[in-house]
């Protein structure tokens, strides 16, 4: 125990210490008795990659924070201009100058980045085919095909097939007979070497109830092939003779462009294999010098002689023929159902060629004596409508999406197609490039396309998956590109494309 002295001495010193302490200017006062004295804490303004802070302020007397700072988030990079990967998009920051490197912002809705062009789309449901590794038998309500080994064949063969034969029913007002006739068959051939070279339309003729055609005119290049021997057989089946040139082709002709223009207001995906209707009148081409020609004779001289200056008589002569039937009669097709009647055909006739004068008595026998006479005074003021025309296009805007195919003919160019009014189609670069390299065993050099529009034009080049690319924005409506990696592209918004090639196989670079 202390001693009292000492008790009182440290309670002395005590009371001492509390005067001094409480007398002293830098010590902070009790808060709640503070009258504060403000000190302003400057903000931090927020960089690219840094973040800031609001103005704030606090007592320099107890320190207390009179106004809390706020962090200002990071600002970002931002640019006008962005390049990009699947991953990440690129640029030159328009704040700091610095080039940057971001994630994509990703909307999860609709599958797009906030910041940059990047997408992704579902690839679209392009159809697809297959090649043969032994001989095929593809059997249908109304078809039997056998398809040789090491061929290339659409997947949907049947559908296309059948609904040819509905169309061409409707169109020409005549019906096949495969109740009585059986089904037709078709013979798919395999390409072949034609002067060195493999085609793959090196063959395509009908005969009575059977076609014999080669694998590309099978709804793959663009050919119309099918739907005119089609046409011989829908002959055939009303009325077997062989009427010899001018009559059978003019009514093949003029079927197959009838049925094109029908199956592109109601089956644009079929039409689309089958090459744009306007095109089936290339090869009636007839120059002036031509036509002064035809009117010189009557049309029973051209039954038996080839016109000059036509690229193939039967079809030039034919095709108008039919036009003038349909335009003038309402009915280009009764000739063969009337002439039926008359000279019954049946398929025990040892030889079904008509003699020339049976072939002349046909069309007025059905039409009336002066129908071959009008035909050249109608055709006289429809010169026009068989003319080419070199902005010529076809609608093809009730397309989504397509495969598109080369054709490799007699020989091989550039792939192309003209006049194709779009909107927001898909084109199959995937399908392509499996046909070139699995099927023909050709090699890929610079794999590219050129285009040239009516307007400009935005493309959208997208890998398999339905990673965007690239995107192209091309103002001057030309432009070629590469296709490295691409496995579809998209022709965005509504367009008219005038030419179309895709070029880089190695056998023509």
């Amino acid at each position: 125990m202390q001693p009292k002295s000492t008790k009182i001495i440290s309670i002395i010193l005590l009371f001492f210490m509390v005067i001094c302490l409480s007398s002293c200017d830098k010590v902070p006062q009790v808060t709640e008795y503070c009258s504060h004295e403000v000190v302003i804490d400057k903000a931090v303004p927020a960089t690219c990659t840094e973040t800031g802070l609001t103005e704030g302020s606090h007592c320099s007397l107890c320190n207390t924070v009179l106004v809390k700072q706020q962090v200002i988030p990071a600002e970002g990079h931002s640019s006008e201009e962005y390049d990009f990967d699947i991953e990440n998009h690129y640029g030159y920051c328009l704040k700091c100058g610095n080039r940057f490197t971001e994630k994509h912002d990703m909307d999860p809705e609709t599958k797009k980045c906030s910041k940059c062009d990047f997408e992704t789309v579902t690839p679209p449901p392009f159809p697809s085919g297959y090649i043969t590794k032994e001989h095929t038998t593809i059997e249908t309500e109304h078809f039997i095909c056998e398809i040789d080994a090491d061929t290339y064949i659409i997947d949907n063969l049947e559908y296309y097939l059948e609904t040819l034969f509905d169309a061409l029913e409707v169109v020409s007002g005549l019906s096949f007979n495969t109740a009585e006739l059986g089904k037709i068959l078709v013979e798919v051939k395999k390409a072949q070497a034609v002067d060195g070279y493999v085609s793959e339309t090196h063959i395509a003729y009908a005969y009575f109830n059977r076609i014999v055609i080669s694998t590309g005119d099978l709804f793959i290049s663009g050919g119309h092939a099918i739907a005119h021997e089609l046409s011989h057989i829908l002959q055939n089946h009303n009325c077997g003779w062989n009427f010899r040139r001018i009559l059978p082709e003019g009514f093949a002709v003029y079927t197959t462009y009838k049925v094109t223009k029908y199956m592109e207001e109601n089956y644009p995906d079929i039409a689309y294999a089958l090459e744009a209707a306007e095109n089936n009148m290339r090869n009636e081409k007839i120059s002036a010098e031509g036509y002064k020609e035809l009117y010189s004779k009557p049309l029973s001289y051209w039954q038996e002689n080839h016109l000059p200056h036509s690229m193939s008589s039967d079809y030039a002569i034919g095709f108008r023929l039919m036009k003038y039937l349909d335009s003038v009669y309402n009915d280009y097709s009764s000739w063969i159902t009337e002439y039926q009647k008359v000279n019954p055909f049946t398929p025990d006739v040892s030889d079904d060629r008509l003699d020339i004068r049976e072939i002349n008595r046909v069309l007025p026998m059905t039409y009336g004596e002066y129908v071959e006479a009008n035909f050249y005074t109608w055709l006289k003021r429809n010169e026009g409508f068989f003319e080419e025309k070199p902005d010529n296009t076809t609608d093809r805007t009730h397309l989504s999406y397509i495969n598109i195919y080369p054709k490799y003919n007699y020989r091989l160019s550039a792939m192309c197609f003209e006049g194709f009014e779009y909107q927001d189609i898909y084109f199959n670069i995937d399908q392509l490039r499996r046909y070139i390299t699995e099927y023909k065993g050709d090699k890929l050099g610079n794999f590219r396309f050129f285009f040239g529009a009516l307007e400009p034009t935005t493309i959208k080049l997208y890998d398999s998956e339905g990673n965007l690319i690239a995107k192209h924005f091309s103002e001057t409506a030309v432009g070629t590109y590469s296709l490295e990696g691409v496995g579809f592209i998209q022709f965005v918004g509504r367009g008219t494309i005038m030419r179309f090639n895709i070029s880089g196989f190695a056998s023509i670079e």
